[in-house]
């Protein structure tokens, strides 16, 4: 099923970061679609739950120097 959240992100310091955030996600397997908003610092995702998770998402943003709060709530089905 398809899932869309969105994310807090902290560490982005200029819109190359957001950018480089946005297209490290969109080239992640079981991500369908990213857009980071660098003026609130947010990032909304597309994934497929059976083969991503926000646990998952947030490895992919650290492993790149950054990071995604996840609070515990329901995802959006979109």
């Amino acid at each position: 099923m398809q899932i869309k959240d969105t994310f807090a992100i902290t560490g982005m310091s200029c819109t190359s970061c957001a950018a480089r955030i946005e297209k490290t996600l969109k080239s992640t397997d079981g991500i369908t679609d990213a857009g980071v908003n660098f003026s609130n610092s947010s990032v909304t995702v597309e994934y497929d739950d059976e083969n991503m998770n926000p646990e998952k998402i947030q490895h992919t943003v650290m492993d790149i120097g950054y990071n995604i709060i996840i609070e515990n709530k329901e995802p959006k089905q979109p």
